[in-house]
Protein backbone atom coordinates (compact mmCIF):
# COMPACT_ATOMS: atom_id res chain seq x y z
CA UNK A 1 0.00 0.00 0.00
CA UNK A 2 3.02 2.32 0.33
CA UNK A 3 3.10 2.96 -3.42
CA UNK A 4 -0.49 4.21 -3.15
CA UNK A 5 0.59 7.05 -0.88
CA UNK A 6 -0.05 10.45 -2.42
CA UNK A 7 3.61 11.42 -2.88
CA UNK A 8 4.41 8.12 -4.59
CA UNK A 9 1.45 8.37 -6.96
CA UNK A 10 2.40 11.93 -7.95
CA UNK A 11 6.10 11.05 -8.24
CA UNK A 12 5.51 8.07 -10.53
CA UNK A 13 2.98 10.00 -12.60
CA UNK A 14 5.40 12.88 -13.10
CA UNK A 15 8.19 10.46 -14.04
CA UNK A 16 6.03 8.70 -16.65
CA UNK A 17 4.40 11.83 -18.09
CA UNK A 18 7.00 12.70 -20.75
CA UNK A 19 7.88 9.18 -21.97
CA UNK A 20 4.17 8.38 -22.36
CA UNK A 21 3.56 11.75 -23.99
CA UNK A 22 6.30 11.12 -26.54
CA UNK A 23 5.62 7.52 -27.48
CA UNK A 24 1.92 7.01 -26.63
CA UNK A 25 0.34 10.48 -26.19
CA UNK A 26 -3.19 9.13 -25.98
CA UNK A 27 -2.01 7.18 -22.94
CA UNK A 28 -1.88 10.49 -21.06
CA UNK A 29 -5.67 10.26 -20.74
CA UNK A 30 -5.31 6.90 -18.96
CA UNK A 31 -2.46 8.23 -16.82
CA UNK A 32 -4.66 11.18 -15.81
CA UNK A 33 -7.61 8.95 -14.86
CA UNK A 34 -5.49 6.44 -12.92
CA UNK A 35 -3.70 9.21 -11.03
CA UNK A 36 -6.96 10.91 -10.11
CA UNK A 37 -8.61 7.64 -8.98
CA UNK A 38 -5.62 6.61 -6.85
CA UNK A 39 -5.34 10.03 -5.20
CA UNK A 40 -9.07 10.22 -4.51
CA UNK A 41 -8.98 6.68 -3.08
CA UNK A 42 -6.01 7.54 -0.85
CA UNK A 43 -7.61 10.80 0.27
CA UNK A 44 -10.81 9.02 1.27
CA UNK A 45 -8.87 6.40 3.23
CA UNK A 46 -6.79 8.97 5.14
CA UNK A 47 -9.27 11.81 5.66
CA UNK A 48 -12.65 10.17 5.08
CA UNK A 49 -13.58 13.23 3.02
CA UNK A 50 -12.53 15.25 -0.03
CA UNK A 51 -11.39 18.85 -0.07
CA UNK A 52 -13.08 21.13 -2.61
CA UNK A 53 -12.46 24.66 -3.81
CA UNK A 54 -15.41 27.04 -3.42
CA UNK A 55 -18.62 25.85 -5.02
CA UNK A 56 -18.59 28.92 -7.29
CA UNK A 57 -15.42 27.71 -9.01
CA UNK A 58 -16.84 24.23 -9.60
CA UNK A 59 -20.10 25.75 -10.82
CA UNK A 60 -18.20 27.93 -13.29
CA UNK A 61 -16.43 24.84 -14.65
CA UNK A 62 -19.48 22.58 -14.72
CA UNK A 63 -21.57 25.22 -16.53
CA UNK A 64 -19.88 24.46 -19.84
CA UNK A 65 -20.68 20.70 -20.07
CA UNK A 66 -24.10 21.27 -18.50
CA UNK A 67 -24.94 23.79 -21.19
CA UNK A 68 -23.49 21.30 -23.67
CA UNK A 69 -26.05 18.76 -22.48
CA UNK A 70 -28.83 21.30 -22.99
CA UNK A 71 -27.49 21.98 -26.49
CA UNK A 72 -28.49 18.42 -27.45
CA UNK A 73 -32.02 19.82 -27.88
CA UNK A 74 -30.96 21.66 -31.06
CA UNK A 75 -27.72 19.79 -31.80
CA UNK A 76 -27.19 18.25 -35.24
CA UNK A 77 -25.81 15.22 -33.34
CA UNK A 78 -27.91 15.08 -30.13
CA UNK A 79 -26.71 11.67 -28.92
CA UNK A 80 -23.08 12.72 -29.34
CA UNK A 81 -23.73 15.97 -27.43
CA UNK A 82 -25.26 14.12 -24.48
CA UNK A 83 -22.47 11.55 -24.34
CA UNK A 84 -19.71 14.15 -24.63
CA UNK A 85 -21.27 16.39 -21.97
CA UNK A 86 -21.11 13.51 -19.46
CA UNK A 87 -17.49 12.75 -20.36
CA UNK A 88 -16.40 16.40 -20.16
CA UNK A 89 -18.27 16.94 -16.90
CA UNK A 90 -16.50 13.98 -15.32
CA UNK A 91 -13.12 15.00 -16.73
CA UNK A 92 -13.37 18.56 -15.46
CA UNK A 93 -14.63 17.49 -12.04
CA UNK A 94 -11.87 14.95 -11.34
CA UNK A 95 -9.30 17.26 -12.95
CA UNK A 96 -10.07 20.09 -10.55
CA UNK A 97 -10.30 17.66 -7.67
CA UNK A 98 -6.89 16.27 -8.64
CA UNK A 99 -5.32 19.73 -8.39
CA UNK A 100 -7.15 20.22 -5.08
CA UNK A 101 -5.79 17.14 -3.33
CA UNK A 102 -2.30 17.07 -4.87
CA UNK A 103 -0.71 19.35 -2.29
CA UNK A 104 2.15 17.71 -0.38
CA UNK A 105 2.70 19.04 3.14
CA UNK A 106 5.46 16.75 4.40
CA UNK A 107 9.00 17.97 3.64
CA UNK A 108 10.32 14.48 2.72
CA UNK A 109 7.37 13.89 0.39
CA UNK A 110 8.13 17.15 -1.42
CA UNK A 111 11.79 16.22 -1.85
CA UNK A 112 10.87 12.80 -3.25
CA UNK A 113 8.38 14.27 -5.71
CA UNK A 114 10.85 16.87 -6.98
CA UNK A 115 13.59 14.26 -7.47
CA UNK A 116 11.30 12.02 -9.51
CA UNK A 117 10.00 15.01 -11.45
CA UNK A 118 13.50 16.13 -12.40
CA UNK A 119 14.52 12.56 -13.30
CA UNK A 120 11.47 12.16 -15.55
CA UNK A 121 12.20 15.51 -17.16
CA UNK A 122 15.85 14.70 -17.85
CA UNK A 123 14.99 11.33 -19.38
CA UNK A 124 12.06 12.68 -21.38
CA UNK A 125 13.82 15.71 -22.82
CA UNK A 126 16.96 13.69 -23.59
CA UNK A 127 14.84 11.22 -25.56
CA UNK A 128 13.13 14.14 -27.30
CA UNK A 129 16.47 15.66 -28.34
CA UNK A 130 17.82 12.33 -29.62
CA UNK A 131 14.64 11.54 -31.59
CA UNK A 132 14.59 14.97 -33.21
CA UNK A 133 18.30 14.95 -34.04
CA UNK A 134 18.17 11.44 -35.54
CA UNK A 135 14.84 11.89 -37.34
CA UNK A 136 13.04 9.45 -35.01
CA UNK A 137 16.04 7.12 -35.04
CA UNK A 138 15.21 5.38 -31.75
CA UNK A 139 11.62 4.80 -32.79
CA UNK A 140 12.55 3.50 -36.23
CA UNK A 141 15.09 1.14 -34.65
CA UNK A 142 12.48 -0.17 -32.20
CA UNK A 143 9.93 -0.66 -34.99
CA UNK A 144 12.43 -2.68 -37.01
CA UNK A 145 13.72 -4.63 -34.01
CA UNK A 146 10.30 -5.72 -32.79
CA UNK A 147 8.60 -5.87 -36.18
CA UNK A 148 5.96 -3.32 -35.23
CA UNK A 149 3.40 -1.79 -37.59
CA UNK A 150 5.37 -0.11 -40.36
CA UNK A 151 2.31 1.63 -41.75
CA UNK A 152 2.51 4.19 -38.95
CA UNK A 153 3.93 7.39 -40.38
CA UNK A 154 6.78 8.49 -38.13
CA UNK A 155 8.34 11.25 -40.26
CA UNK A 156 7.57 13.54 -43.17
CA UNK A 157 9.72 15.88 -45.25
CA UNK A 158 10.04 18.27 -42.30
CA UNK A 159 11.05 15.75 -39.65
CA UNK A 160 9.57 13.37 -37.02
CA UNK A 161 5.97 14.61 -36.91
CA UNK A 162 4.93 11.68 -34.70
CA UNK A 163 6.27 13.55 -31.65
CA UNK A 164 4.16 16.69 -32.13
CA UNK A 165 1.64 15.77 -29.37
CA UNK A 166 4.46 14.81 -27.02
CA UNK A 167 6.27 18.10 -27.64
CA UNK A 168 3.06 19.97 -26.82
CA UNK A 169 2.85 18.09 -23.52
CA UNK A 170 6.56 18.75 -22.91
CA UNK A 171 6.04 22.50 -23.29
CA UNK A 172 3.64 22.32 -20.33
CA UNK A 173 5.93 20.04 -18.29
CA UNK A 174 8.84 22.46 -18.72
CA UNK A 175 7.27 25.10 -16.47
CA UNK A 176 7.18 23.19 -13.15
CA UNK A 177 10.47 21.50 -14.10
CA UNK A 178 12.16 24.86 -14.62
CA UNK A 179 10.79 26.17 -11.34
CA UNK A 180 12.08 23.15 -9.40
CA UNK A 181 15.51 23.42 -11.04
CA UNK A 182 15.66 27.16 -10.35
CA UNK A 183 14.90 26.67 -6.67
CA UNK A 184 16.93 23.55 -5.92
CA UNK A 185 20.05 23.85 -8.08
CA UNK A 186 22.70 26.39 -8.97
CA UNK A 187 22.69 28.36 -12.22
CA UNK A 188 25.50 26.12 -13.49
CA UNK A 189 22.99 23.24 -13.54
CA UNK A 190 19.78 25.19 -14.16
CA UNK A 191 20.86 26.97 -17.37
CA UNK A 192 22.22 23.98 -19.37
CA UNK A 193 19.39 21.66 -18.31
CA UNK A 194 16.68 24.17 -19.24
CA UNK A 195 18.63 24.89 -22.42
CA UNK A 196 18.51 21.16 -23.27
CA UNK A 197 14.75 21.20 -22.71
CA UNK A 198 14.28 24.21 -24.97
CA UNK A 199 16.47 22.57 -27.62
CA UNK A 200 14.33 19.43 -27.62
CA UNK A 201 11.21 21.51 -28.23
CA UNK A 202 12.76 23.87 -30.80
CA UNK A 203 14.10 20.93 -32.85
CA UNK A 204 10.59 19.58 -33.30
CA UNK A 205 8.44 19.89 -36.41
CA UNK A 206 5.52 21.70 -34.79
CA UNK A 207 5.76 25.46 -34.28
CA UNK A 208 2.82 25.62 -31.83
CA UNK A 209 4.83 24.54 -28.73
CA UNK A 210 7.59 27.02 -29.63
CA UNK A 211 5.10 29.84 -29.95
CA UNK A 212 3.47 28.66 -26.71
CA UNK A 213 6.77 28.99 -24.82
CA UNK A 214 7.39 32.44 -26.29
CA UNK A 215 3.91 33.62 -25.29
CA UNK A 216 4.24 31.99 -21.87
CA UNK A 217 7.65 33.53 -21.16
CA UNK A 218 6.40 36.95 -22.28
CA UNK A 219 3.39 36.60 -19.99
CA UNK A 220 5.56 35.54 -17.07
CA UNK A 221 7.94 38.49 -17.49
CA UNK A 222 5.15 41.07 -17.87
CA UNK A 223 3.06 39.81 -14.94
CA UNK A 224 6.17 39.31 -12.80
CA UNK A 225 7.64 42.74 -13.34
CA UNK A 226 4.33 44.61 -13.51
CA UNK A 227 2.66 42.64 -10.76
CA UNK A 228 0.03 45.31 -10.07
CA UNK A 229 -1.57 45.75 -13.47
CA UNK A 230 -0.07 42.74 -15.32
CA UNK A 231 -2.53 40.12 -13.98
CA UNK A 232 -5.47 42.48 -14.58
CA UNK A 233 -4.29 43.00 -18.16
CA UNK A 234 -4.04 39.23 -18.63
CA UNK A 235 -7.58 38.72 -17.31
CA UNK A 236 -8.89 41.36 -19.72
CA UNK A 237 -6.91 39.94 -22.66
CA UNK A 238 -8.12 36.38 -21.94
CA UNK A 239 -11.76 37.43 -21.77
CA UNK A 240 -11.52 39.61 -24.89
CA UNK A 241 -9.72 36.91 -26.88
CA UNK A 242 -12.35 34.32 -25.94
CA UNK A 243 -15.27 36.55 -26.84
CA UNK A 244 -13.75 38.01 -30.03
CA UNK A 245 -12.17 34.81 -31.39
CA UNK A 246 -14.39 34.60 -34.53
CA UNK A 247 -13.14 38.01 -35.66
CA UNK A 248 -9.45 37.05 -35.56
CA UNK A 249 -9.18 35.02 -38.83
CA UNK A 250 -10.36 38.04 -40.82
CA UNK A 251 -7.40 40.01 -39.44
CA UNK A 252 -4.84 37.51 -40.75
CA UNK A 253 -3.27 37.67 -44.24
CA UNK A 254 -5.53 35.82 -46.69
CA UNK A 255 -3.58 33.19 -48.71
CA UNK A 256 -6.44 32.98 -51.23
CA UNK A 257 -5.99 36.68 -52.06
CA UNK A 258 -3.46 37.13 -54.91
CA UNK A 259 -2.78 40.66 -53.70
CA UNK A 260 -1.68 39.58 -50.23
CA UNK A 261 2.03 40.26 -49.71
CA UNK A 262 2.30 38.63 -46.25
CA UNK A 263 0.75 35.23 -46.94
CA UNK A 264 3.97 34.15 -48.67
CA UNK A 265 5.36 33.51 -45.19
CA UNK A 266 2.73 30.84 -44.52
CA UNK A 267 3.79 27.22 -44.30
CA UNK A 268 1.47 24.62 -45.81
CA UNK A 269 0.03 23.84 -42.36
CA UNK A 270 -0.61 27.56 -41.79
CA UNK A 271 -2.60 27.78 -45.02
CA UNK A 272 -4.61 24.74 -44.00
CA UNK A 273 -5.42 26.22 -40.60
CA UNK A 274 -6.49 29.50 -42.17
CA UNK A 275 -8.87 27.69 -44.51
CA UNK A 276 -10.29 25.63 -41.61
CA UNK A 277 -10.77 28.73 -39.45
CA UNK A 278 -12.52 30.60 -42.26
CA UNK A 279 -14.93 27.72 -42.77
CA UNK A 280 -15.52 27.54 -39.02
CA UNK A 281 -16.37 31.24 -38.84
CA UNK A 282 -18.87 30.76 -41.66
CA UNK A 283 -20.67 28.10 -39.61
CA UNK A 284 -20.50 30.28 -36.48
CA UNK A 285 -22.34 33.04 -38.35
CA UNK A 286 -25.18 30.62 -39.08
CA UNK A 287 -25.86 29.97 -35.36
CA UNK A 288 -23.97 32.61 -33.38
CA UNK A 289 -26.09 32.56 -30.21
CA UNK A 290 -26.52 28.91 -29.22
CA UNK A 291 -24.20 27.09 -31.63
CA UNK A 292 -24.64 23.79 -33.44
CA UNK A 293 -24.44 21.58 -30.34
CA UNK A 294 -21.64 20.15 -28.20
CA UNK A 295 -19.09 18.10 -30.20
CA UNK A 296 -21.16 18.54 -33.36
CA UNK A 297 -18.11 19.64 -35.37
CA UNK A 298 -17.41 16.04 -36.33
CA UNK A 299 -20.86 15.78 -37.88
CA UNK A 300 -20.48 18.74 -40.23
CA UNK A 301 -18.22 16.99 -42.76
CA UNK A 302 -17.02 13.49 -43.61
CA UNK A 303 -14.41 11.96 -45.89
CA UNK A 304 -16.86 12.29 -48.78
CA UNK A 305 -16.58 16.08 -48.42
CA UNK A 306 -12.84 16.21 -48.99
CA UNK A 307 -11.67 18.71 -51.60
CA UNK A 308 -8.33 19.77 -53.07
CA UNK A 309 -6.71 23.12 -52.45
CA UNK A 310 -3.94 23.88 -54.94
CA UNK A 311 -1.12 26.23 -53.94
CA UNK A 312 0.95 27.60 -56.82
CA UNK A 313 4.14 29.49 -55.98
CA UNK A 314 5.65 32.38 -57.94
CA UNK A 315 2.48 33.02 -59.91
CA UNK A 316 1.89 35.64 -62.58
CA UNK A 317 0.59 38.20 -60.10
CA UNK A 318 4.12 38.59 -58.79
CA UNK A 319 3.27 37.29 -55.31
CA UNK A 320 4.73 34.23 -53.63
CA UNK A 321 1.67 31.98 -53.79
CA UNK A 322 -1.99 31.73 -54.68
CA UNK A 323 -4.49 29.20 -53.34
CA UNK A 324 -7.14 27.75 -55.65
CA UNK A 325 -9.96 25.59 -54.29
CA UNK A 326 -12.16 23.15 -56.17
CA UNK A 327 -13.99 23.38 -58.48
CA UNK A 328 -11.02 24.60 -60.50
CA UNK A 329 -13.33 25.66 -63.34
CA UNK A 330 -14.22 28.68 -61.21
CA UNK A 331 -10.60 29.85 -61.28
CA UNK A 332 -9.45 30.40 -64.91
CA UNK A 333 -6.21 31.99 -63.67
CA UNK A 334 -5.22 28.60 -62.23
CA UNK A 335 -4.63 27.11 -65.68
CA UNK A 336 -2.36 30.00 -66.64
CA UNK A 337 -0.33 29.80 -63.44
CA UNK A 338 -0.13 26.02 -63.53
CA UNK A 339 1.20 26.13 -67.09
CA UNK A 340 3.83 28.77 -66.42
CA UNK A 341 4.96 27.69 -62.96
CA UNK A 342 5.64 24.06 -62.21
CA UNK A 343 6.07 24.35 -58.44
CA UNK A 344 2.72 23.30 -57.02
CA UNK A 345 1.55 21.92 -53.67
CA UNK A 346 -1.87 20.89 -52.52
CA UNK A 347 -4.01 20.11 -49.50
CA UNK A 348 -6.61 17.35 -49.65
CA UNK A 349 -8.95 17.41 -46.67
CA UNK A 350 -12.41 18.15 -45.38
CA UNK A 351 -13.26 21.85 -44.91
CA UNK A 352 -13.17 21.12 -41.14
CA UNK A 353 -11.38 17.81 -40.37
CA UNK A 354 -12.84 16.59 -37.04
CA UNK A 355 -12.13 19.88 -35.20
CA UNK A 356 -11.15 23.48 -36.08
CA UNK A 357 -7.65 23.31 -34.53
CA UNK A 358 -8.68 26.18 -32.26
CA UNK A 359 -10.38 25.61 -28.91
CA UNK A 360 -12.09 29.00 -28.85
CA UNK A 361 -13.49 28.73 -32.35
CA UNK A 362 -14.66 25.21 -31.55
CA UNK A 363 -16.56 26.42 -28.48
CA UNK A 364 -18.08 29.24 -30.54
CA UNK A 365 -19.06 26.82 -33.31
CA UNK A 366 -20.64 24.26 -30.98
CA UNK A 367 -22.00 26.40 -28.12
CA UNK A 368 -22.25 29.89 -29.60
CA UNK A 369 -21.74 33.14 -27.72
CA UNK A 370 -23.37 31.58 -24.64
CA UNK A 371 -20.70 28.87 -24.47
CA UNK A 372 -17.94 31.40 -25.21
CA UNK A 373 -19.17 33.55 -22.35
CA UNK A 374 -19.15 30.56 -19.98
CA UNK A 375 -15.62 29.65 -21.11
CA UNK A 376 -14.40 33.22 -20.61
CA UNK A 377 -15.91 33.27 -17.11
CA UNK A 378 -14.21 29.97 -16.20
CA UNK A 379 -10.80 31.09 -17.49
CA UNK A 380 -11.06 34.35 -15.58
CA UNK A 381 -11.94 32.40 -12.42
CA UNK A 382 -8.76 30.33 -12.89
CA UNK A 383 -6.64 33.48 -13.14
CA UNK A 384 -8.27 34.96 -10.04
CA UNK A 385 -7.70 31.67 -8.18
CA UNK A 386 -3.99 31.83 -9.07
CA UNK A 387 -3.78 35.19 -7.31
CA UNK A 388 -5.41 33.70 -4.22
CA UNK A 389 -3.32 30.54 -3.83
CA UNK A 390 0.18 31.74 -4.78
CA UNK A 391 2.52 33.10 -2.12
CA UNK A 392 4.29 35.80 -4.14
CA UNK A 393 3.89 37.50 -7.51
CA UNK A 394 6.64 35.50 -9.24
CA UNK A 395 4.92 32.24 -8.35
CA UNK A 396 1.77 33.69 -9.87
CA UNK A 397 3.75 34.80 -12.94
CA UNK A 398 4.96 31.22 -13.54
CA UNK A 399 1.37 29.98 -13.28
CA UNK A 400 0.28 32.62 -15.79
CA UNK A 401 3.07 31.41 -18.08
CA UNK A 402 1.90 27.80 -18.15
CA UNK A 403 -1.71 29.04 -18.44
CA UNK A 404 -1.00 31.06 -21.61
CA UNK A 405 1.21 28.29 -23.01
CA UNK A 406 -1.72 25.88 -22.74
CA UNK A 407 -4.08 28.42 -24.28
CA UNK A 408 -1.67 29.07 -27.17
CA UNK A 409 -1.38 25.40 -28.09
CA UNK A 410 -5.15 25.00 -27.73
CA UNK A 411 -5.56 27.90 -30.17
CA UNK A 412 -3.41 26.24 -32.83
CA UNK A 413 -3.70 22.48 -32.42
CA UNK A 414 -5.97 19.64 -31.31
CA UNK A 415 -9.63 19.51 -30.43
CA UNK A 416 -10.53 20.97 -27.07
CA UNK A 417 -12.51 17.86 -26.09
CA UNK A 418 -9.72 15.37 -26.90
CA UNK A 419 -9.29 13.35 -23.71
CA UNK A 420 -5.50 13.09 -23.88
CA UNK A 421 -5.11 16.86 -24.27
CA UNK A 422 -7.54 17.66 -21.46
CA UNK A 423 -5.69 15.10 -19.33
CA UNK A 424 -2.37 16.77 -20.15
CA UNK A 425 -3.71 20.18 -19.15
CA UNK A 426 -5.10 18.93 -15.84
CA UNK A 427 -1.94 16.96 -15.01
CA UNK A 428 0.15 20.05 -15.77
CA UNK A 429 -2.14 22.00 -13.45
CA UNK A 430 -1.68 19.39 -10.72
CA UNK A 431 2.11 19.48 -11.15
CA UNK A 432 2.07 23.26 -10.85
CA UNK A 433 -0.12 23.03 -7.75
CA UNK A 434 2.38 20.66 -6.10
CA UNK A 435 5.38 22.72 -7.18
CA UNK A 436 3.97 26.10 -6.16
CA UNK A 437 2.16 25.18 -2.95
CA UNK A 438 4.40 22.36 -1.86
CA UNK A 439 7.92 23.31 -2.87
CA UNK A 440 10.73 22.13 -0.62
CA UNK A 441 12.19 25.64 -0.98
CA UNK A 442 9.47 28.17 -1.62
CA UNK A 443 11.66 31.27 -1.58
CA UNK A 444 11.47 32.12 -5.29
CA UNK A 445 11.62 35.87 -4.67
CA UNK A 446 15.00 35.51 -2.96
CA UNK A 447 16.56 34.49 -6.25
Amino acid sequence: MNVLRKHWVLSITSFLFLPIGLYAPHGLALLFVLTAILLIFQELIERRTLQFISWRFYLAAMAIPLYGAISSIWSITPAVSIKMSVIICGTIFIGMLLANISILKDFKDKILFEKWFVAGGLIGFTLLCVENLTNAGLSRFAYELFGLNRDIRLVNQFGPLVFNPGISAASLYLWPLGLILFRQYSKVIFIPVVGLCFLGIFLGVSTAPILALIVGLSTMIITGLANRFGPKLLILATAMYTLLAPAIPSLLPDPTDPQSSLSRYYALSDIHRYLIWNTTVSHIKNKPIFGHGLDSTRGLYSRKDRINYYIIENNTTGKSLTVYSEPISHHPQYYIDNKIHGKRRWIYAEPIPLHPHNAFLQVWLELGVVGAGLLAFFLVKILILVQRVTRNHWEAAVCYGVFTSGLTISSLSYGIWQSWWLGSLFLAGAFMAVTIQGSANNNLAAK
